[in-house]
């Protein structure tokens, strides 16, 4: 997963698209990389980078450093679930991208990046307009950056086309990036953390509300072990069983921030709830520290400060515990084998449950989402969860 750290914001005018009168809905696979191989230790230093610790980040990394560039651990993720992208329609070139619902920004890699690389570039065509002056940056969790000019592009997801949409083209990019599959990434947060200067611009979603979405909200279904989907427009009912529960969301720092009534750890007493981002771009699920002592204290799980993840023996994984939120009367549960994440090596596995004590926030990243069915609603704003089908 590529992640970003939101800038500090100006007071610029956000930027929008045009509407238009249609009304459509759509959805778009959300492809499950199978054979994409996760540093644990990195993906940890990515959230906390994004989320504003990078000096602990680096800390992580450079324990993972081997001298010479190359990391020493080579973790394997239990299913393949670590990453997924998704298909987007930029100008007349199709691109594979992330989306983020942890990032205001819709980037996509340049010539300059993306030399001796397999990736698709972003050359502008008929259909783009440089904004002149325009510029962005993102930070990434080894303190490396992307970063470049702007456009304005047709874009199309789903076979939905936004035609004035701000496309980020990145001139320099990180080179743990460049050895991913992903082009780049959509984001799905709100515009208020979109990272372009001097003035801000209005993200794909939002957009896409503006030019006759049938309605403001996102379905996201992330699959355990298959591919899954990102639904625009709708809740896709056959994604989902019963009733859809809702909480009120806090867009105000450019996240789906919410507030979970309780939690509980394998069924046992429900706990305060913790309130924290839902964010698609970040692959763990990050609490405080006394939640993972709990939650780990089943297998004699101890924090490995190097990892920045909690170990325990791999013979004692079918120990672990299951993980569930309460949201409007209803639990929703992350099962064991969900957390139970990678191999560190033949005897040693680490958990997809994180501290989050070194960003003061907490994230429920994919870990979490591919145990539900999530609707993004723009307008309240709101988010929902049900119990996927």
């Amino acid at each position: 997963m590529y992640n970003t750290i939101l800038a500090t914001l100006g007071a610029a005018a956000l930027v929008s698209a045009a509407p238009t009168p249609s009304k459509k809905a759509f959805s778009i696979p959300a492809i499950r990389n199978p054979n994409y191989k996760p540093n644990a230790a990195v993906l940890y230093a990515k959230a906390l980078h994004k989320y504003g610790n990078p000096q602990e980040a680096a800390r992580i990394l450079a324990s993972q450093d081997n001298g010479d560039g190359t990391g020493t651990v080579t973790a394997t993720a239990q299913g393949g679930d670590s990453e997924y992208t998704c298909p987007v329609t930029v100008g007349s070139q199709t691109f594979t991208l992330d989306f983020d619902t942890g990032s205001s920004d819709l980037w996509v890699m340049g010539p300059d990046s993306a030399q001796g690389t397999s990736h698709n570039v972003y050359e502008p065509g008929s259909t783009s307009q440089q904004l002149q002056d325009s510029s962005w940056s993102i930070s990434y969790g080894d303190g490396s950056t992307a970063a470049g000019d702007v456009f304005l592009d047709q874009v199309t997801i789903g076979g939905f086309t936004v035609t004035q949409q701000a496309v980020e083209r990145a001139t320099t990019a990180a080179d743990q990036f460049l050895q991913g599959p992903s082009d780049g990434l959509v984001g799905l947060g709100f515009d208020v953390g979109n990272q372009v200067q001097p003035q801000q611009q209005s993200t794909f979603f939002t957009n896409a509300i503006n030019n006759g979405l049938a309605q403001p909200v996102l379905g996201v279904a992330l699959k355990h072990q298959t591919d899954g989907a990102y639904d625009f427009g709708y809740a896709d009912q056959n994604q989902y069983t019963g009733d859809i529960q809702y909480t009120s969301v806090d867009g105000s720092q450019g996240y789906w921030t919410f507030t979970p009534d309780s939690y509980s750890i394998g069924g046992g007493d429900q706990q305060q709830g913790l309130t924290g981002i839902a964010d698609t771009g970040t692959t763990l699920l990050l609490l405080p520290s006394d939640v993972c002592d709990a939650y780990y204290s089943s297998v004699g799980g101890t924090y490995d400060p190097n990892q920045g993840l909690y170990t325990y023996p791999c013979s004692s994984a079918d120990q672990l515990q299951d993980f569930s939120i309460q949201v409007g009367g209803q639990s929703f549960t992350i099962p064991a084998d969900y957390l139970n994440f990678v191999s560190l090596d033949d005897t040693t596995c680490g958990g997809g449950l994180a501290q989050s004590d070194a960003i003061g926030i907490n994230i429920y990243g994919d870990i979490f989402l591919k145990s539900v069915y999530a609707v993004f609603d723009h307008s309240t704003p709101q988010i929902g969860f049900a119990q996927p089908s």
